[in-house]
């Protein structure tokens, strides 16, 4: 959470899904704060690599089929991106 907050300048409260990777591109942690307290879970592929791309500025956003396809060990490069879209409140 301290890397979340203090080195890539995130509110590591505002539970979004932080992924972390090894050197070697096979183990990867997974870091959210659900509002009660810090989440952590961490997966390693037996065989191969997860495919990562060169990031910009220390952060990337995925979408949720993207992560689901990098947590696979697929490359998820593939999908079609999708800006995400805040609701809009009406009152």
């Amino acid at each position: 959470m301290g890397l979340v907050t203090h080195v890539l300048g995130h509110d590591a409260c505002a539970g979004d899904v932080f992924v972390f990777r090894n050197k070697g591109a096979d183990k990867v942690k997974l870091v959210r704060h659900d509002g009660s307290g810090a989440v952590m879970a961490t997966k390693w592929l037996d065989h191969g690599k997860f495919h990562w791309p060169p990031v910009r500025g220390g952060t990337l956003a995925l979408s949720g089929a993207q992560c689901v396809a990098l947590l696979s060990g697929l490359d998820w490069q593939k999908l079609p991106s999708q800006e995400a879209r805040r609701p809009a409140f009406y009152g």
